[in-house]
C-alpha cells in the first residue's frame, strides 16, 4: 500500500525529528523499518505517493545517521549500495534535488564512520562534486523557503550538511581536499542566513562543529574522557550530555585512550584560520566569524565549541583585530561569565572549559586591542574574566590574563576603581610569588598601572602597604629587565606623591633599589623611572636632609669603578628636579601674599578687565639663587611701593629658606599676559642679573632674557648639538636668534669665529657682555631680523 508506506516513512521522521534517542533505539530492536526505508530508496513506487515515500526515507536516513549502531545496522544491510544506486540511477529534476541532498548528506555522515567506508565510498562517487551538488541544493531551498514548513525543512538539511561537513572535517585528509576547492568553502559559509544560526539550535550546533573541526590541528586535540562535542542530539533545544555524544560519533572519528584521529598538520589549520577570518567587502568584520558568534545561543556545548573555535582563531596577533571586530568581544564576554547550569561532574567540566577558552580568547585580544575601543560597559564585564585567570592553576592563563587586565585598565580611572574593588591588587600581588618570572613580571605591570589609581595611593600614603614597598624595592635590582622597568615604573608613579614619597623615603629596600637602578642599570627605561622617582623624592615636602643628601651624594655610593663613577656622576646631573623646592615654597609664599593683600586679582572678559595680580616668573641658578618677576597690572607711582613692599616682605623671610637674589615688577595692560615688547620694568631688590653657569662658562641674564628653563637638560642639548655639527677651526658659525649667546659662546672655543643675531637689542648687549664676563673675542653680535644680519655677514 503506497499510502500506507508514505504516512508510516512520514511518522518514522516525525519520531527521529522529536524523539531522536527512542526512534533510534526502535531502529535496532526491529529490521522492518530500516528495511522499509532502504526499499523505498531502492525500489520507489511510480507516481507522486512514491516520490514521497523516497523523500520521507532519505529524511529518515539523514536524521537517524548519527547514531552509530543505526549506522553499522545499514552498513550490513546494504545500505551504501542502496544509496549510491538511488544517487546514480535516477535523474535529477526539480523533485528529486532535495532527496539527492539529504543522501549526500547522510553518505557524508557514513564515511565518516570507518576508513574502509570512507574509501569504499570516496571510490565509487565524486564525493567532492556530489557535497557542492547538496550544499547548492540546500543554499537554493533556503532562499527559496516562504512557509514556516519549507523553512524548517531548509534548516534541517542545512543541519544536515553541515554535521556531514563536520564528521568528515575530524580528518586531515579530507580538509586537504576541501580547501582546494574555495566554491566549496563560499557555498558552505553562504548556506545558513545568521537568524537560521541563532534561532535553530541543530544549525548553529553543527555549524560551529564545523567551523572548529576545521580550525583544529593535530596540534589542537581535544582528549575528552565522557563524549565529544562534534556531534549530539540533531533537535531539540536541550541537547543531552557529553557522554551521550561518545556513542554516537564514528567509530574511527571516536577518541580513544590511545589517541585521536588525525585533524591534519598546523599549516593546514592555519589556512582554514585565513579563510576564516576573510573580511567582507566593506573590509570590516569577518562574516563567518559573525556567522560563529550568532550561534552562541544555543546549548552548552554549541557555547563550548564556539569559545574553543574564537580561541583558536586568535592563536595569531595579527588576526584578533579581526575576531574583535567580528563582535567576537561581545561573544566572548557572554561565554566568559556563562553561569553554572549543571550539577553533573561532566556536564561542569563541559562548562569551565567553555569559560576557560572564552577568558583565554578574550584576553589575547585585549592583550593587542585599544581598550578605547570597547564600550565602556564591555570595558567593566572584561574585568572579572580577566581577574578569573589570575587565579587559574595553569600560568600560561595567569599570564595571558595579567597583561590584558594591565592593558584594559589604562582606559580609566573608574575601571582601575573597579578593579580594585573585585579584588585586583591582592590577585596580582599573588602573582609576584609565582616560580614562573614572566608570571611576576605580569603581575608586577599591572600593579604598576594599578598604581594610578587614588584607592592605592591612598592605601600606601596611610602606610598599609609596607610590604608592598620593600618588594617593589626588591625587584627594582632584579636581574631581568621587565621586572626592572614595572617595579622602578610603579615607584616613579607612587612617588609624585609627597605623603607616599615619604614612605618610599623611609623604606631601605625602596631607596637602595632605586639608587641602585638609576646608577647601575644599562636599560635606559630603567634608569629614567629610577631617575624620575628619586627626583620626586628629593623635591617631596617631608623627605628627610639626610635622604637629600643621599640622592645627590649616589656617586660615593659602594662602587670603585671608574666608568660607573662618571655615570653616578651623571645621575647627579640628571637628579636636579624639573621643578626646583625652592621655586615650590615661592610660589606658595607669593600665593599667600597675594591672598592677603589689598590689590584685587586680574581679571579679563570681553571688552572689560579689573584687578592687579597677574602672574609670576622665576629663574633659579645651578648656584639655587633665584630671580624672580612678578607681572601686575598698571599702578600708580604710591601702589607701585606698596606693592613691591608687600612682594619683597613675602619672598624674602628667613623661615623659607630660600635665596631670592633679585624681583622685578614688570606691568602690563594688555589682555594677554603677554606683555608688548617695551612694557615697563622696575628692578625692586637685590642684583640686576642672575649668574648661571653652563659647559665651563657663565652667563648673566635677566627677567626678559632668552633661556632654557631647565639647564641640565639645557647642557645636554647643546653638548649633542655641538658634537653633530663638529665645528672646525677654520670655519665661522652663525648662531642665528642667538638671545643671550649662549650656543654661540659654547661653540666659540670649537671654531674660528661666532656671528650672533638676534632681534631683541637688550639680549644683543647681554650677549656681548657674556662674552666679555667669559674673555672670548672671536664673536661678533648683530641686533636686527635674521634676514638683514644675513646680508649683513
Amino acid at each position: 500500500d503506497a499510502s500506507l508506506l508514505r504516512n508510516g516513512l512520514a511518522g518514522l521522521a516525525c519520531l527521529l525529528a522529536s524523539r531522536a534517542k527512542d526512534a533510534a533505539l526502535i531502529l535496532q530492536m526491529s529490521a522492518v523499518p530500516l528495511s522499509a526505508v532502504l526499499n523505498a530508496l531502492a525500489r520507489p513506487v511510480p507516481g507522486p505517493e512514491g516520490r514521497e515515500s523516497q523523500g520521507h526515507a532519505a529524511e529518515c536516513l539523514l536524521l537517524a545517521a548519527s547514531d552509530s549502531r543505526t549506522r553499522q545496522r545499514w552498513i550490513e544491510g546494504g545500505g551504501i549500495d542502496v544509496i549510491l544506486n538511488a544517487l546514480s540511477n535516477t535523474e535529477r529534476g526539480i523533485r528529486r534535488e532535495l532527496v539527492d541532498a539529504k543522501l549526500v548528506a547522510v553518505l557524508a555522515i557514513m564515511a565518516a564512520h570507518n576508513k574502509d567506508v570512507r574509501d569504499e565510498i570516496f571510490d565509487r562517487v565524486d564525493f567532492m562534486m556530489e557535497l557542492r551538488f547538496a550544499v547548492d541544493v540546500a543554499g537554493e531551498r533556503a532562499r527559496a523557503a516562504q512557509t514556516h514548513e519549507q523553512q524548517r525543512q531548509a534548516r534541517r538539511l542545512c543541519a544536515g550538511l553541515y554535521e556531514s561537513f563536520a564528521v568528515l572535517a575530524i580528518h586531515g585528509e579530507f580538509k586537504e581536499r576541501l580547501i582546494a576547492s574555495k566554491k566549496t568553502l563560499g557555498a558552505l559559509q553562504a548556506l545558513a542566513k545568521e537568524e537560521d544560526l541563532g534561532e535553530d539550535p541543530a544549525v548553529g550546533f553543527h555549524f560551529a562543529s564545523l567551523v572548529h573541526n576545521l580550525c583544529r590541528s593535530r596540534e589542537d586535540r581535544v582528549r575528552i574522557k565522557t563524549g565529544n562535542p562534534m556531534i549530539d542530539e540533531l533537535s531539540g533545544e536541550d541537547f543531552k550530555a557529553l557522554e551521550e555524544f561518545y556513542e554516537r560519533m564514528p567509530a574511527e572519528a571516536r577518541p580513544t585512550r590511545s589517541g585521536e584521529v588525525d585533524p591534519g598538520a598546523p599549516q593546514l589549520a592555519q589556512r582554514f584560520r585565513t579563510w576564516c577570518l576573510e573580511r567582507g567587502e566593506a573590509g570590516g568584520a569577518a562574516l563567518l566569524v559573525a556567522k560563529l558568534c550568532r550561534c552562541v545561543s544555543g546549548s552548552m556545548q554549541t557555547k563550548a565549541l564556539i569559545a574553543d573555535s574564537l580561541k583558536l582563531l586568535c592563536s595569531d596577533q595579527q588576526e584578533r583585530k579581526i575576531v574583535a571586530a567580528s563582535g567576537g568581544v561581545r561573544t566572548l564576554l557572554a561565554l566568559s561569565n556563562l553561569d553554572q547550569e549543571s550539577r553533573d561532574p561532566g556536564r561542569k567540566d563541559a562548562e569551565e572549559g567553555a569559560r576557560n577558552a572564552a577568558r583565554q580568547a578574550l584576553a589575547q585580544i585585549l592583550i593587542v586591542m585599544n581598550p578605547q575601543l570597547l564600550q565602556y560597559q564591555e570595558q567593566l564585564d572584561a574585568v572579572r574574566p580577566m581577574l578569573a585567570l589570575l587565579e587559574h592553576r595553569h600560568e600560561l592563563l595567569q599570564f595571558e590574563g595579567c597583561l590584558a587586565l594591565t592593558n584594559l585598565l589604562s582606559a580609566s580611572e573608574e575601571l582601575r576603581s573597579f578593579a580594585l574593588q573585585s579584588g585586583a591588587w591582592s590577585k596580582c600581588k599573588d602573582l609576584l610569588f609565582s616560580e614562573n618570572e614572566e608570571v611576576q613580571r605580569a603581575g608586577l605591570e599591572a600593579m604598576c598601572n594599578l598604581t594610578m589609581a587614588e584607592e592605592v595611593a591612598e592605601r600606601f600614603a596611610l602606610g598599609k602597604a609596607e610590604n608592598e614597598l620593600k618588594i617593589f624595592g626588591a625587584f627594582c635590582a632584579s636581574e631581568i629587565e621587565r621586572q626592572q622597568i614595572a617595579a622602578t615604573g610603579a615607584l616613579a608613579i607612587l612617588s609624585g606623591l609627597d605623603e607616599v614619597a615619604v614612605r618610599i623615603a623611609d623604606c631601605e629596600q625602596c631607596l637602595e633599589g632605586l639608587l641602585r637602578a638609576a646608577l647601575e642599570s644599562d636599560i635606559p627605561a630603567v634608569e629614567l623611572r629610577a631617575v624620575s622617582a628619586l627626583v620626586s623624592l628629593r623635591r617631596a615636602e617631608g623627605v628627610n636632609q639626610e635622604v637629600r643628601r643621599a640622592i645627590f651624594a649616589a656617586s660615593s655610593l659602594r662602587t670603585r669603578r671608574a666608568p660607573l663613577r662618571r655615570k653616578c656622576s651623571r645621575a647627579a646631573e640628571l637628579l636636579q628636579p624639573l621643578v626646583p623646592v625652592a621655586m615650590k615654597k615661592l610660589c606658595k609664599a607669593l600665593r599667600d601674599c597675594v591672598r592677603a593683600s589689598a590689590f584685587s586679582i586680574f581679571e579679563r572678559g570681553k571688552g572689560w578687565q579689573q584687578g592687579y595680580w597677574r602672574m609670576v616668573m622665576v629663574r633659579q641658578s645651578t648656584a639655587e639663587e633665584l630671580l624672580v618677576m612678578v607681572q601686575t597690572a598698571k599702578l600708580e607711582d604710591a601702589q607701585r611701593e606698596a606693592l613691591a613692599a608687600e612682594v619683597i616682605a613675602a619672598l624674602t623671610k628667613a623661615e623659607l629658606q630660600i635665596n631670592v637674589v633679585s624681583i622685578y615688577l614688570q606691568f602690563n595692560d594688555e589682555i594677554s599676559d603677554a606683555a608688548r615688547p617695551g612694557a615697563p620694568l622696575m628692578h625692586i631688590h637685590g642684583d640686576a642679573q642672575l649668574r648661571m653657569q653652563l659647559l665651563g662658562l657663565s652667563f648673566n641674564i635677566g627677567p626678559l632674557s632668552f633661556y632654557q628653563a631647565n639647564s641640565t637638560t639645557c647642557a645636554l642639548l647643546y653638548e649633542r648639538a655641538l658634537e653633530w655639527l663638529k665645528p672646525q677651526n677654520d670655519v665661522a658659525v652663525l648662531d642665528v636668534c642667538c638671545g643671550v649667546g649662549t650656543i654661540g659662546l659654547c661653540a666659540s672655543r670649537r671654531c674660528r669665529r661666532v656671528i650672533g643675531i638676534e632681534l631683541i637689542p637688550e639680549a644683543v648687549e647681554a650677549a656681548k657682555a657674556n662674552a666679555e664676563l667669559n674673555k672670548v673675542e672671536n664673536t661678533e653680535w648683530i641686533a636686527g631680523a635674521p634676514l638683514v644680519g644675513w646680508r649683513c655677514g
